[in-house]
C-alpha cells in the first residue's frame, strides 16, 4: 500500500471512529434523557394513580344531596343528557344518549323508562340535536380517531356518515352557523382543517389549519354570529369566524408553515397546552361564557378570546382529561359552574363545582366514565334546579342543600 493509500485509510478510520463516538455519545445522551423522562413519567403516573385512587367526595360534602335515579341504563357509553320540558301536548322526558342508542326517561320519575331507540350504526360521543328545528330529536356522533362522525334520525337510522377520501374527522359539533334555523356541522380534520357542511352533507366552507383535536362554537366577538374555537394536536387554542377570518392577530408558527393560522392570545401567557376544553355560561353574568381547560394541577377559566381570567389549583386536573361542563344560577346570591374531568385510561371521573367567584367548593372522584352533564330545570314541587350527570353508573342527580333555589 503506497503512502497516499495509507493516509486515506487512516483518515477514513479516524472519521469512522469519530462518527461512532459521536453516535455513541449522542445515544448515551439521549438514552440518559430517555431514562430521565421515563423516571419522571413513572413518578407522575404513580402520583396520578394515587390521586385518583378510590372514590367519593373529597370536599364540599354539605353542598349537595346525591341520588342515583336510574342504575339500569340499557345503552352504552352515555355522553349526553337532554331535557325535554313539559308542554301542553305532552309530558317532559330526560333523554340519555349513548354509543348504541337512547332512552327516554319520565321527567317526574326518571326510574321509569318510557321508550328507547337503538342505532343502526354505533357512534362515539353522541349528542341529542334537532337538525331542522322542528322539535323532533335526532342524534349526532361527534366521531373520534377511530370512528367517523354520524347523523342519526329519531328512529335510529343512519342519515349520513362523514366519509370523504383523504379526510379524517376527529370531532364535529352541530350549530346554526348562518342563522337560518337549521343546523350546520363544523368538523375538525386530523391532518389539518376546519370544514362546515350542511344537514345534507354538502360542503359549505373549508379552511386549512394545523391538525385539529377538538372543536366547539360560541359568539367570540359579540356580533351575534357563532364562531369556531378549536385546539390543535400541539395544544394550541385557536379561533376564527364562520367565514374563515381569524379573530386574533398573533400567529401560530406551526400552522403558519402550512398556510395561515392564528392562535388565541392565551398561548403567550404561559407554556401550558390545551388538549380538551368545554364552554360554559358564566354564573350571574347574562350571555358571558368561559372556555374551561385543565392540566398541570390547574383548572383554567379563559374568556372566549383565550385570555386566562382565573386559575384554580386542583391536584386531580391533568391534561389527559376530557372535559364537560355546565353553569347554573341561583335565585339568591349563590351561583355555580360544574365541570367533569373524564380519564378514559383509568375509567375515573372527577366532578368539580365552582362558585360565583370561581373558587372550588365541591370535588368528588367517581368510579367510571361520566361524560354527560346537564342542568335540570326547576320543578314546581321543589322550586330548585338540580345537576344531572350520566355515565357508567347510570343517571345521578345532585340537589343543592345550601338553602338557595336555582333558576
Amino acid at each position: 500500500m503506497d503512502r497516499r493509500s495509507k493516509i486515506i485509510v487512516i483518515t477514513a478510520t479516524l472519521i469512522m471512529w469519530v462518527l461512532v463516538g459521536s453516535i455513541v455519545g449522542v445515544g448515551v445522551y439521549f438514552g440518559e434523557k430517555f431514562e430521565e423522562q421515563m423516571e419522571k413519567f413513572e413518578e407522575d403516573s404513580a402520583l396520578f394513580m394515587e390521586r385518583l385512587e378510590g372514590e367519593g367526595v373529597i370536599s364540599g360534602d354539605e353542598l349537595f344531596s346525591k341520588t342515583v335515579l336510574n342504575e339500569e341504563v340499557l345503552i352504552s357509553n352515555i355522553t349526553d343528557i337532554f331535557i325535554r320540558p313539559k308542554t301542553p301536548l305532552g309530558e317532559g322526558e330526560i333523554i340519555l344518549a349513548g354509543s348504541n342508542g337512547a332512552i327516554f326517561l319520565d321527567l317526574d320519575d326518571p326510574s321509569v323508562v318510557n321508550s328507547s331507540v337503538y342505532f343502526e350504526d354505533d357512534a362515539d360521543f353522541v349528542e341529542v340535536i334537532d337538525v331542522e328545528g322542528d322539535g323532533v330529536e335526532e342524534f349526532m356522533g361527534r366521531g373520534c380517531w377511530c370512528k367517523p362522525p354520524i347523523v342519526i334520525d329519531s328512529a335510529g337510522e343512519t342519515i349520513w356518515k362523514y366519509e370523504r377520501a383523504g379526510e379524517k374527522v376527529v370531532d364535529m359539533v352541530a350549530a346554526d352557523m348562518d342563522g337560518d334555523g337549521e343546523l350546520e356541522f363544523v368538523s375538525a380534520l386530523r391532518d389539518g382543517g376546519i370544514r362546515i357542511i350542511d344537514r345534507n352533507d354538502k360542503k359549505i366552507f373549508k379552511k386549512k389549519t394545523s391538525p385539529v383535536r377538538h372543536v366547539e362554537v360560541a359568539d367570540v366577538d359579540g356580533d351575534g354570529r357563532l364562531d369556531i374555537i378549536f385546539t390543535t394536536i400541539s395544544g394550541r387554542l385557536l379561533a376564527m369566524d364562520s367565514l374563515g377570518k381569524w379573530l386574533s392577530t398573533v400567529k401560530d408558527t406551526e400552522a403558519s408553515a402550512l398556510g395561515d393560522s392564528t392562535e388565541l392570545s392565551s398561548i403567550k401567557e404561559g407554556e401550558f397546552k390545551v388538549k380538551d376544553f368545554t364552554i360554559v355560561a358564566r354564573p350571574k353574568v347574562d350571555g358571558e361564557e368561559f372556555i374551561v381547560s385543565a392540566g398541570d394541577g390547574v383548572v383554567r377559566f379563559h374568556d372566549l378570546f383565550g385570555k386566562v381570567v382565573k386559575e384554580v389549583s386542583v391536584e386531580r386536573a391533568y391534561g389527559s382529561a376530557d372535559i364537560r361542563g355546565v353553569g347554573f344560577e341561583s335565585v339568591g346570591e349563590n351561583a355555580y359552574v360544574a365541570v367533569l374531568l373524564v380519564y378514559t385510561g383509568v375509567e375515573k371521573s372527577v366532578l368539580l363545582v365552582f362558585d360565583e367567584d370561581l373558587s372550588l367548593v365541591y370535588e368528588e372522584v367517581l368510579e367510571g366514565l361520566y361524560y354527560a352533564i346537564a342542568k335540570e330545570p326547576a320543578r314546581v314541587s321543589d322550586g330548585a334546579d338540580t345537576l344531572l350527570i350520566g355515565g357508567q353508573g347510570g343517571l345521578i342527580r345532585y340537589a343543592l342543600t345550601d338553602g338557595t333555589e336555582l333558576q
